[in-house]
This record gives C-alpha cells, structure tokens and sequence, in this order.
C-alpha cells in the first residue's frame, strides 16, 4: 500500500485511495512543501477565525460570569454590614476592622478566581479538539486542519508526517477541504459547547443583590447614604442620628452634704416607650484627695413631663422626667446623664455643710 494512501485513511478514518504524485525538481529529485495557508486551501480564512471567535465567546463568558458572582456577593455583603450598623450602631473600630478584612478577602479572590479567567486563552488546537468532543460531523478532521492551516504543532514534533514530508501538502489540502465541505455544508458549533448558564445565574444573582441594595437606599433616604459611608469609608466620621435625646433637668449648683440629691434628666426622644427607656447618671465624687472612681445608677421614670421652656425657651416641647436620689458624702460631685447613644455634658455640684441652729435668743417685751 502506497504510503500516501495509509496516512489518508490514519487522517480521515475512512478507505478514502488517494494517488498523489510527488513534486519534483528539474533536476529530478523530489521536493516538500509544509502545509499552511499559502496553500490554496479552499476557504482557509474560515476556520481559525471561527475558533478565535469562539475562544473569545468562551472568555468573555467566564469573566463575566465570575466577575458577576465576586460583585453579588460584595454587594450583599455590603447590605449586611449596613443593617448590622444600623441595629447596633457599631463603633469604627469595628467597621475599620471590617473593611481591612473585606479588602483582603476580595484582593484575594480577584487574583485566585477572577485573574485566571481573565488570563484564559487556550491554544486553537485544544479548542478544535474540544469541538469535536460535541460535534460529531467535524471531528478527526477539524484539529488536524487546524494543525494543518498553522503550519503544525509544534508541541507534535516537526511535522505531523515526518515519515512521509512529500505528502503532506496534499494530504493537508484534503483535511482542509473536508472541513471547510463540512462547515459550507451546515456543520455548526453546538451550543452545549460554551457553558453560558453560570454567567446568567450569576448575571441574575447581581441583580437582585442591586435590586436589594436600591430598594433598601430608596426606602431609607438620608439613612441609605449614611450606611454606605460607614460601610465604605468607616474613617470619614459619618454619624448616624440618634435614637434618644438627654437634657439635664437638675437645677442646683450648691448642695447641702449628707442630704439626699435629686439627679433629674429629661428624655426628649426614644426608640421604646418611657418606661423601658435606658436612662442612668455617671457621676464621680469630689474629696481632699481628689477624684473617685466612676459611678453609675439606673434613673427612674417619674411618669409625668416638664415643660421645655425652664430649660429652653426656644424649644416649646415637652420631655419625660427621670430622677434618681444619690447622697454624696464629699466636697463636690461631678455628673452627667447617658442614654444608649446620647449624653449630657459633665457638670459639678458643691457640696457644703447644711445650715444649722448654733444658737437662739428669744426677747419678750
């Protein structure tokens, strides 16, 4: 059996005779010529483009895919960390503490998960292979003629017929014909090839994390802006508004020592109602020598309220008093009131011996 005709049917796996007659030399010896597009190959500009087309397709899919799940996830991160923040209004520490971790975590899966994808650029031969996996009309002649039309594989060795160098450009021309047949004959890329079910799983996953994340940012106004901020920047100092307000209402400045104290503080606004409000006063004692230790003591709803013109004539409101009864036994007392995210600033009472009788003279006329 002629060798061109054994290497045919190796190529093609069908009984397919083909006589070819080698080129020869004016001076009679045989001459090779290596496969490649210069050729003449029918439609040669066909195949490798639609491979190109089709590793492109394959990347832009990937990326997309993984690039849409890492924005999901961080989006929904994000809507977290803010409701967290805005339920317990968590000190900066804590949310710096959150961004550092955030960051790392995410430059982490950009460069292990999103930059391999982004780097994906498989050979046109291992694309042709994996065609024919799915495409039973190409396959045994599409990842040869792509060999073929790139002048060989270099991975293969040099040449794909090493045995036979005089053959190969008719042999080549034969697969290349084949395949571009089969292609003008119909023969398409299957679908199922490109997997693009991840990329609109993902796609719609980051929808509704956006859907979510404006909904919740339409729904707050002014508060959605200010959730980002600390979950974003927690160093820009933005602050939410308070849940409770605190007013001093006691009135003295001098104060009889040993005799009871009222401590009263007028709640102007709260979360929950008066009688499960967290209102309670810190204060410190005053001695020779120098200042004690931190107190604190629980204030007691007196269920009624006080005008707000005694304190402040330019708000007409009214506020819930609370009072608390402390007998500070030192020269002075220093206090202030604390609700669970408001407080009054310190103020100081002297405290000074009570008056008392050191002597009485009656006159009777």
């Amino acid at each position: 059996m002629p060798t061109g005709v054994f290497a045919t049917r190796m190529v093609l796996g069908q009984d397919v005779e083909v006589n070819v007659a080698e080129p020869t030399a004016s001076n009679g010896h045989t001459t090779s010529q290596g496969p490649g597009p210069g050729t003449g190959f029918i439609g040669a500009s066909r195949i490798l483009p639609a491979l190109e087309h089709l590793r492109d397709r394959a990347r832009r899919v990937l990326v997309g895919s993984r690039v849409s799940r890492v924005l999901a996830v961080l989006v929904g991160v994000v809507l977290l960390l803010a409701l967290t923040d805005y339920a317990l209004r968590l000190p900066w520490w804590i949310r710096t503490l959150h961004w550092l971790v955030g960051v790392s975590l995410l430059a982490w899966v950009v460069w292990k998960w999103v930059r391999p994808a982004w780097g994906f650029r498989p050979s046109l031969s291992d694309m042709a292979l994996r065609v024919e996996g799915v495409a039973p009309e190409l396959r045994g002649t599409l990842a040869s003629a792509v060999d073929f039309l790139r002048g060989g594989d270099a991975s293969r060795g040099p040449g794909v017929f090493g045995a036979a160098p005089s053959i190969a450009p008719e042999l080549a021309r034969l697969v290349v014909e084949q395949t571009e047949q089969r292609f003008a004959g119909g023969a398409r890329v299957p679908r199922g090839l490109i997997r693009a079910k991840p990329l609109y799983v993902g796609v719609a996953w980051l929808g509704l994390a956006l859907a979510a994340g404006f909904g919740a940012w339409s729904a707050s106004g002014p508060m959605g802006t200010i959730a980002v901020t600390r979950t974003l920047l927690p160093w820009a100092g933005a602050q939410w508004p308070k849940r409770t307000g605190v007013i001093d209402l006691t009135e003295v400045r001098v104060h009889a020592r040993g005799m009871a104290l009222p401590m009263q503080a007028g709640v102007l606004r709260s979360n929950r109602a008066p009688d499960e409000t967290y209102v309670a006063v810190e204060y410190r004692l005053i001695t020779e020598e120098g200042t004690g230790p931190a107190r604190k003591e629980l204030l007691t709803w007196q269920r009624r309220q006080v005008p707000l013109e005694k304190v402040d004539p330019a708000a007409p409101e009214s506020a819930e008093v609370f009072e608390r009864l402390i007998e500070p036994l030192a020269e002075g007392v220093e206090y202030r009131f604390l609700t669970l995210d408001d407080q009054t600033e310190w103020r100081r009472v002297e405290l000074v011996p009570a008056p008392e009788v050191v002597s009485a003279r009656a006159v009777v006329t």
